[in-house]
């Protein structure tokens, strides 16, 4: 060993080298431009290195070819929290100690698979705090979102799942409810939600909200305030109508769900 750390005097390498040489890999720790990035990147696999794994789905990396460092999140995955949130000591509510049920294990799993590993990144959003969100390609070729969901690490977060596509989402979701069935870690409690009743009602739909959603006249509701019930239907999401007062554009094919329900239902009896 002193004969190796000799020759690497001698030759002027690493920490032995002199102080005016520059070096041949400098990391931009600071400054990252989150949107133009984002705009730059959006939609493709993005070489990186990851450097540090906050938490399960939490994730320092540093792009390449830039060598420019980020904060980047798996879109669409909480994973639990190693720490308690910034603003708990506020609450009125018991603040909790340590890490939540699982958060170590959750990232423990993802340092094992992608710390210091080459991994291409899929850029897909950016949130309000300049945070990266997208998804991670393992060497292997699997989505490590998918698998983290897969095996009870984490929870769907609709808010940053919106970043990703729709076949993505849908991947997701299957993932996350094979865990549900199987009880896996932070569904060890999950108890599928039972219909409380099996009451069946009859009423006129008066209007079409959207899509999904109509309002149902009852006429033998226990009070007149009870006889326009809002009906949702079950198991069905349409897209979303926007809201003229607040500048809100409708979603694609809003209208036309709207509209399937429009010229079928309005004034019919229904059960």
């Amino acid at each position: 060993m002193l004969q190796q750390e000799q020759v690497a005097i001698n030759e002027k390498k690493g920490m032995y080298a002199d102080a005016d040489v520059e070096s041949n890999a400098t990391v931009q720790w600071h400054g990252a431009d989150s949107a133009a990035l984002l705009q730059e990147h959006k939609g493709k696999l993005v070489p990186a290195v990851v450097e540090a794994v906050r938490d399960g789905a939490s994730l320092r990396v540093i792009l390449k070819p830039s060598l420019q460092l980020v904060n980047f999140g798996l879109s669409g995955v909480q994973c639990p929290r190693l720490n308690p949130p910034v603003n708990a000591a506020e609450s009125e509510e018991p603040v909790p100690t340590g890490p939540a049920p699982h958060a170590r294990e959750a990232k423990h799993f993802s340092e094992v698979r992608l710390l210091h590993r080459d991994v291409e990144l899929k850029l897909e959003g950016v949130d309000k705090y300049g945070n990266l969100f997208g998804s991670v390609v393992h060497p292997s070729g699997r989505n490590i979102s998918v698998e983290i969901l897969r095996i009870g690490l984490g929870r769907m977060a609709d808010w940053s799942s919106a970043f990703t596509s729709a076949s993505a989402r849908a991947t997701m979701r299957n993932a996350e409810k094979e865990a549900k069935q199987q009880k896996l870690r932070v569904w060890k409690e999950y108890e599928a939600p039972v219909l409380q009743s099996d009451k069946r009602m009859t009423g006129t739909v008066v209007e079409v909200i959207s899509g999904d959603c109509l309002v149902v006249y009852v006429p033998d509701a226990a009070t007149p305030a009870e006889q326009e019930k809002r009906i949702y239907l079950s198991s069905l999401r349409a897209p979303r109508l926007g809201n003229a007062r607040r500048g809100e554009p409708n979603a694609p094919y809003a209208t036309e769900a709207k509209d399937t329900r429009s010229p079928v239902l309005p004034h019919r009896e229904t059960s």
